[in-house]
Formats: C-alpha cells, sequence, structure tokens
C-alpha cells in the first residue's frame, strides 16, 4: 500500500482514480489543514477484508 502511494504521489495522481478530501480547521490557537487521498478500485484486493491479517 505505501508503495502504491509513493508511486502515486510522485506522478501527481495522474491518471489514477482517486477522491481526495480535504479541509482547514480552526482551535486551540492553531490551524490544521487535513487531505485524505482514497484510491477507488485501483486496489483491488483492498476490498477483499477478509484476505487482511
Amino acid at each position: 500500500m505505501k508503495n502504491w502511494f509513493e508511486i502515486a504521489q510522485s506522478l501527481g495522481f495522474k491518471d489514477v482514480d482517486v477522491n481526495i478530501s480535504q479541509w482547514v480547521s480552526k482551535g486551540d490557537h492553531r490551524i490544521e489543514n487535513r487531505q485524505y487521498t482514497v484510491p477507488i478500485s485501483q486496489i483491488p484486493a483492498l476490498h477483499q477484508q477478509d484476505d487482511w491479517v
């Protein structure tokens, strides 16, 4: 999984079907910028949770 993200990120996620969510929140005297990148059917094995350890 880590290798997949490293390769996809190095390519700027070009031609990779992903869902990217990003938001900024403020509180406790700080600003948090969060971004989540989730592959969409690019790694079919992720959907086979019975095979996970």
